[in-house]
C-alpha cells in the first residue's frame, strides 16, 4: 500500500491501519493468561475486550457489532462497551474507534456504540476518547510504535463527536 502523506513527517491513519497483522482471537487468549491472574469467564472476558479493541483498530466495525449484537446479557454487553483496559491506555473501546479511524464510518461506530450504552470514559491522560493527543501509533497486545501520528487528522471527526456528543445530551435533558 502506498503511503498517504499528512505532512512532511506523518503517514495516514489508513496506511497504518494497514500495517495492523490479522490477529486471531487466542492471540488475546494466550497474553490474558499470561498477563491477568484470573481464570475462567472472567479471563476469557479479558481476551475478547481486548480483541475487540484491535478490531476497532483496524477498521473492522461489522465484526465488532456482530459479536455485540449477540450477547443476551444487558451487564456483560455493558461490560464489553464501557470497561477501561489497560491495553487501551485505560481507556474504552470508544477511544480504539476514534484513535486509530477518520470519517463517517468511524463516526457511525461511535455514534453506535453510544446509543449501545457505551459509557464516555477518560483515559489514563485523562482525555476523552475525542481528545487523543498522541504522537505515535501504538496496538494494544504488540506492543510495537508504528510510526508518528498525525493528529490533525482527526480534528473534522472529533468535532463532530463532540457535536453529537453535545446534541444526545441536549435530547437525554428534554426526556
Amino acid at each position: 500500500m502506498e503511503q498517504t502523506t499528512t505532512s512532511d513527517s506523518f503517514v495516514s491513519a489508513a496506511y497504518y491501519q494497514q500495517q495492523l497483522p490479522e490477529l486471531p482471537i487466542e492471540h488475546f487468549q494466550k497474553f490474558a493468561a499470561l498477563s491477568f491472574p484470573v481464570q475462567g469467564e472472567s479471563l476469557e472476558l479479558i481476551a475478547r475486550h481486548m480483541w475487540l479493541g484491535y478490531l476497532c483498530c483496524r477498521g473492522q466495525f461489522e465484526e465488532v457489532l456482530m459479536f455485540l449484537k449477540g450477547i443476551t446479557s444487558p451487564c456483560i454487553l455493558y461490560r464489553y462497551i464501557t470497561e477501561r483496559s489497560n491495553e487501551f491506555w485505560f481507556g474504552n473501546i470508544l477511544h480504539m474507534v476514534l484513535y486509530w479511524n477518520t470519517g463517517d464510518r468511524a463516526f457511525d461506530m461511535y455514534t453506535i456504540l453510544r446509543e449501545m450504552g457505551a459509557e464516555i470514559v477518560e483515559d489514563t491522560y485523562d482525555h476523552y476518547p475525542w481528545e487523543s493527543n498522541a504522537e505515535i501509533w501504538t496496538v494494544p497486545t504488540i506492543r510495537k510504535v508504528f510510526g508518528n501520528r498525525y493528529k490533525h487528522e482527526f480534528n473534522e471527526l472529533y468535532e463532530r463527536v463532540i457535536q453529537w456528543e453535545i446534541n444526545y445530551l441536549q435530547m437525554k435533558n428534554r426526556v
